[in-house]
């Protein structure tokens, strides 16, 4: 059944601008260092004294750090549209009279939203491979650092969509879910720096990057620790979406 309501949202969203969003926030990052990159002389990808196999990881570093910003955005604003198809229509009734399980919806509404940002996270990964490989970046591709870059941050925002599409369901004017997420996700980076926030949601996608620069050496390591952070985010992911879950088979949607 699920199965069939994730075709029904993907009929409904082909109507809207979300694919083109899934495709817009997925390259945004990779867009605007290169945009830099042209105004900069060519060195926004990395510095010249050092080595050419570790270029991939001040690329992907560059990157990062403009996706832990549009990142959060693209999912406010992809679960608003999600959610505002049947709260435009008047529909929610109409959908809750069939013979569906009410959790079955809720979960199908979620499933959309994280499938556009699997698909993004693909598009993201790709991009930067073409990328790095058009501009020469290293002659041996960083596996681990491209893809753990691409997709680390996606599932470590597993509480961000769960909380967005939580609201903007439960909420019809859109309005407040977007301001909501809008703040808090630019508000994410400075959470991150504070031992009392750093656990919130949004600073998640900050420490979610396979790579990390240690001190004034400007040295490029792994980051050991990403793991913890992307399990502890989709535990919390999960939590939020069970809150959300519960919510949403109690109260009237659409009211």
């Amino acid at each position: 059944m699920i199965g069939r309501l994730l075709l029904s949202n993907n009929i409904k969203m082909k109507r809207s601008w979300s694919w083109l969003i899934v495709v817009f926030f997925a390259l945004l990052p990779l867009l605007l260092i290169i945009l830099y990159g042209l105004f900069n002389g060519g060195r926004s990808v990395e510095p010249q004294d050092i080595e050419p196999n570790e270029m991939w990881r001040h690329f992907v570093f560059s990157i990062h750090w403009i996706l832990i910003f549009s990142l959060p955005l693209g999912i406010t604003i992809q679960a608003s549209i999600i959610a505002n198809i049947e709260h435009q229509g008047n529909s929610w009734k109409q959908l809750l009279t069939l013979p569906l399980n009410k959790s079955q919806v809720y979960i199908s509404k979620f499933l959309t939203l994280f499938i556009f940002n699997i698909i993004s996270a693909f598009l993201l990964a790709c991009g930067i491979l073409l990328t790095g490989i058009s501009l020469g970046i290293g002659k041996n591709i960083e596996w681990y650092t491209v893809l753990g870059g691409s997709f680390y941050p996606y599932l470590a925002s597993l509480p961000i969509m769960a909380i967005q599409i939580w609201l903007s369901i439960s909420i019809k004017n859109q309005a407040f879910s977007i301001l909501f997420g809008v703040v808090f996700g630019m508000a994410g980076l400075f959470f991150n720096m504070n031992e009392l926030t750093k656990w919130l949601p949004w600073s998640y996608p900050v420490e979610a990057t396979p790579i990390k620069l240690v001190g004034d050496t400007k040295e490029m390591v792994l980051n050991s620790g990403v793991d913890y952070v992307v399990i502890t985010a989709i535990v919390i992911g999960l939590v939020f979406l069970f809150i959300g879950l519960l919510d949403f088979t109690k109260r009237e949607v659409g009211q």
